[in-house]
């Protein structure tokens, strides 16, 4: 798989690079008269991210072109802090007046995720080409142990190979419940994100990079 590395000084300019990269392929996806379809991230690495484009580059999307979806959630109601669809409604979603009919959430407040992870699935049925979705873009932070998403080291969710959407029920990390895409790689392009030189056992010594730097790849 090719991808290019992309050291940056600092979180804004790792969120005006993204930014950049999110208005390019939101304008190819425009030229060939259809939609641009995202699959967004939790977590903090986001945040800048979402606001930068709901406020800087606003005007440089056609928002009404876009469907977003998750990559995952928390197994928590849709207005607490821990929700992925709560820090993009407030940062991204209401600031660029992103209609209802365009965010496809993950019911993970659902009581039996096996339910929700089966009704997610469904939601992403219409995106298959062949016998997988495909997104343009999927945005992915990193964890310190190295997750994305909700695909933690050494879970048995890694070892999914039908299931588009499954529960994960113990992560080490809280919330334990949540729900997590399995097919990161079906995309178009990729865009993992990552603030600082924080993960476990990298592969160069986190001195050589300042704290303040960030991972764009």
């Amino acid at each position: 798989m090719d991808y290019t590395l992309k050291i940056l000084e600092g979180t804004g300019a790792l969120a005006r690079e993204a930014a950049e990269r999110f208005v390019v392929l939101a304008a190819k996806a425009q030229q060939q008269y259809r939609p641009f379809v995202v699959a967004l991230s939790g977590g903090t690495t986001p945040r800048d991210l979402y606001t930068v484009l709901s406020s800087a580059y606003r005007t440089d999307v056609d928002w009404l072109n876009i469907e977003f979806f998750f990559g995952d959630e928390r197994a928590v109601p849709q207005d607490h802090p821990d929700s992925n669809f709560r820090l993009a409604n407030e940062s991204l979603f209401r600031p660029a007046g992103i209609r209802s009919r365009q965010i496809h959430r993950m019911r993970a407040e659902m009581e039996d995720l096996d339910d929700a992870a089966e009704l997610y699935g469904r939601e992403l049925e219409p995106l298959a080409t062949g016998d997988l979705p495909r997104f343009d873009l999927v945005l992915l932070g990193l964890g310190p142990d190295g997750h994305t998403a909700s695909l933690f080291p050494n879970s048995p969710v890694l070892e999914e190979q039908t299931r588009w959407v499954v529960p994960v029920l113990h992560a080490p990390k809280p919330p334990s419940r949540r729900l997590t895409v399995t097919l990161l790689n079906s995309c178009g392009q990729d865009l993992i994100a990552s603030y600082g030189c924080w993960i476990k056992r990298p592969p160069v010594s986190c001195k050589d990079y300042s704290s303040q730097r960030a991972v764009l790849s």
